[in-house]
């Protein structure tokens, strides 16, 4: 049941993009600049690595030089292919990685509270 409700939102979803695509367009692309000033954000106010908040940079260009013949997308088009290729793989690789490593010493405390294992000395 839940799949057909999805599916159904999904295809409600399409049809209104079908629709008003210039609404869209709009939409969509200022989603992805909201997206990239907060991978620059991400940059320089948090302990990111450089390759991760730059990773995603580069798919967020990649995802407005889609915008450019929006709502066609050419699927054959070296664009869309490295777009979908970066965004399936590599990233979600990465980030597994540089959060794994770094989140190995946190412990969680019976009352749901974090703690550094470290300074977890009973």
């Amino acid at each position: 049941m839940a799949i057909r409700v999805h599916a159904a939102g999904l295809y409600y979803l399409a049809e209104l993009v079908e629709e008003y695509s210039v609404v869209a367009k709009y939409f969509i692309s200022w989603a992805v600049v909201l997206t990239a000033f907060l991978h620059i954000g991400l940059l320089l106010f948090e302990d990111l690595p450089f390759h991760l908040c730059a990773m995603g940079l580069v798919q967020q260009t990649l995802h407005f030089l889609l915008l450019r013949e929006f709502p066609i997308v050419r699927v054959t088009s070296l664009t869309f292919l490295l777009g979908v290729g970066s965004f399936r793989s590599l990233p979600r690789f990465e980030f597994s990685r540089t959060f794994t490593s770094n989140c190995k010493d946190v412990l969680l405390d019976p009352d749901f509270k974090l703690l550094a294992a470290s300074s977890s000395k009973r």
